[in-house]
């Protein structure tokens, strides 16, 4: 096992009915997550059509 082990645990999504996170704030921040993501993939792909051949 690495010695850093914390790094190769998945996240765990904080439980609502545990009085972490209000159910509509845990989806808030979900949701800005997956902007942020998608916007990072978006990014890395490059742009639709492919980028122009001089």
């Amino acid at each position: 096992m690495c010695r850093r082990s914390r790094c190769h645990r998945p996240a765990r999504r904080p439980d609502p009915s545990a009085g972490q996170l209000p159910d509509t704030e845990l989806k808030t921040m979900l949701g800005e997550l997956a902007k942020i993501n998608r916007s990072r993939i978006e990014r890395m792909l490059g742009p639709e059509g492919g980028y122009l051949d001089y």
